[in-house]
């Protein structure tokens, strides 16, 4: 026997109802009951909204910073100790750089 459902009325402005369904459709959500629901009975920090442009460039950032990580392993494994610590200072540097421009300094 399905379960009753109950029914809530909410009444947001024209614009908050298109941020709410944006929100909605930017996490995969075709149903902006579903999504209400879930944020609403979620448990932990809920997500604001997701950035996809600013989450692209992070990406985009840390892979490249990856890149110089596998560059250092390779030279260290290789016995190349001359410049691994500039490297390897360099990309903590640039790490730093990217996590305070994506966190907006609120790092915990």
């Amino acid at each position: 026997m399905p379960s009753i459902r109950a029914k809530i009325t909410t009444r947001p402005t024209q614009e908050q109802h298109e941020q709410l369904k944006k929100r909605a459709a930017s996490f995969g959500y075709k149903s902006l009951s579903q999504y209400l629901i879930d944020r609403g009975l979620g448990e932990g920090i809920q997500i604001e909204s997701i950035d996809r442009e600013k989450l692209e460039r992070l990406l985009f950032e840390l892979r490249k910073i990856g890149i110089n990580l596998n560059q250092i392993a390779l030279q260290m494994n290789r016995g190349y100790r001359n410049y691994s610590q500039q490297y390897l200072n360099h990309t903590f540097v640039e790490l730093e750089k990217v996590l305070t421009t994506f966190t907006g300094g609120n790092e915990e």
